[in-house]
């Protein structure tokens, strides 16, 4: 599959080097991810942390939790379409997702022998997806300025993801802080439709409106973290040593500028 997609995207390459008329569209977009197991396991998280919480002030103690899951970030894109038949364009897009950072984390105080003590707990993740991809984009004319668009993509997802872990123990010392990158891969479809107007003869802007599949089934380490008991390779799994996949599908809306050489 893989060769298949460097193959189709090297003959459109070559397609836009010798077509008279190149067609240049940015996109900046605000951007919905499901994450739905990963949400999981940081609420699974919370819960735990929660249960310090309930300890320290059952110990006469001051603590508090929070929970940010992940739910939204930014996409932005760059693509090149080449006009095979009138209205239809095709060529090569290049995506990027950041994903806002997803947090859990606990905080407390406590008095021991007179003395007052603090400690602090918190995992951040963060990550983002590139998004390789080819397709077309066909436009209906609405009048001289304005078209509809819909669009479809299909390409490959690259994924980065982190999780940052900082903790402060009660007793003076014991602080610790380290990050486990993972990474991992696999395919995307992307849908979109659009509404364009055009500025000039050569200029135009539109807005985006899509929908975005892109399930990465495994997220593997990418280097030792003794802390975290983590070996290259690991797989990201849950207390039940099951495969925590990331799904990053979800919905785009934003605007676009074109540009026509």
């Amino acid at each position: 599959m893989k060769k298949i997609f460097v193959a189709v995207s090297i003959i459109i390459f070559v397609s836009l080097i010798y077509a008279q008329e190149i067609k240049l569209d940015v996109s900046a977009e605000y951007a919905t991810v499901d994450m739905k197991d990963i949400n999981k396991e940081l609420e699974d998280g919370k819960s735990n942390l929660d249960q310090i919480v309930e300890y320290v002030k059952n110990m006469g103690g001051t603590a508090s939790s929070s929970l940010t899951k992940f739910s939204n970030g930014v996409f932005v894109s760059l693509g090149l379409g080449y006009e095979v038949i009138p209205n239809l364009s095709i060529g090569p897009k290049i995506g990027y997702l950041n994903c806002f950072p997803a947090e859990v984390s606990a905080e407390g105080s406590i008095l021991l022998f007179g003395v007052p003590q603090s400690f602090k707990l918190k995992y951040i993740g963060k990550t983002y997806l590139i998004l390789p991809m080819i397709g077309g984009l066909y436009s209906f004319p609405i009048s001289d300025k304005l078209t509809f668009s819909g669009g479809l993509y299909l390409g490959y997802a690259l994924a980065s993801f982190i999780i940052n872990t900082e903790a402060e123990g009660i007793e003076e010392g014991t602080s610790q802080k380290y990050e486990v990158p993972y990474e991992g891969e696999g395919f995307t479809t992307n849908i979109s439709l659009g509404i364009n107007y055009t500025i000039s003869e050569n200029v135009g802007i539109g807005f985006n409106f899509g929908y975005r599949i892109a399930k990465i089934d495994e997220l593997k380490a990418t280097k030792d973290v003794e802390e975290a008991e983590v070996k290259k390779g690991d797989i990201l799994k849950d207390e039940e040593d099951k495969v925590i996949p990331a799904d990053y599908s979800g919905i785009n809306a934003g605007l676009k500028v074109y540009f026509k050489f």
